[in-house]
């Protein structure tokens, strides 16, 4: 009886800290991998790219309520499945305390889980890193410009057989 219960705690622990991992995330409606179908009945006909076709939206408009206020998202598709998705953004360094604009924000409360987002310690941070989750795969870019003092990021989120497609 005793291992039951402490099996069924464990469980339970399993389950909820997979939760909080992906629970904030962003909802797009449709996973990588779906028709691309679903991505162009929601946000309309995508555009033309040299590999690829994708559709670009504000991120303020398909991610309420999750900041990103500057960033536009580009859903990418490919062979008529939906590939993965990018968020990008170009944001002056004066503005980087306000959370509803850079996706470092984003990435800092939908993903503290993430060993490789938890040594993102200040919003000066400028580099890449990566990380995967139940085999999507996380691509985060954060650039100054010394000159402008605009700060360039990028997040791109795929799956490993769609990635080569899109760099």
């Amino acid at each position: 009886m005793k291992k039951k219960l402490i099996f069924k705690y464990f469980i339970f622990i399993f389950l909820f800290s997979f939760n909080q991992v992906i629970a904030e995330e962003c909802d797009f409606e449709f996973e990588i991998g779906d028709e691309a179908s679903k991505a162009i009945f929601l946000y309309g006909e995508p555009k033309e790219e040299t590999n690829y076709t994708y559709i670009e939206e504000f991120a303020k408009f398909v991610c309420v309520d999750h900041g990103m206020d500057n960033a536009m998202i580009k859903i990418l598709l490919r062979d008529d499945i939906i590939g993965g998705y990018k968020i990008n953004s170009d944001t002056r360094k004066e503005d980087q305390d306000e959370k509803n604009k850079f996706i470092y924000y984003y990435i800092k409360e939908n993903f503290a889980n993430v060993a490789e987002v938890e040594d993102l310690t200040s919003p000066d941070w400028t580099g890449s890193i990566y990380w995967e989750i139940n085999n999507i795969y996380y691509y985060y870019y954060k650039f100054l410009n010394q000159k402008t003092s605009i700060v360039t990021e990028e997040l791109f989120v795929t799956k490993e057989r769609f990635g080569k497609y899109f760099n």
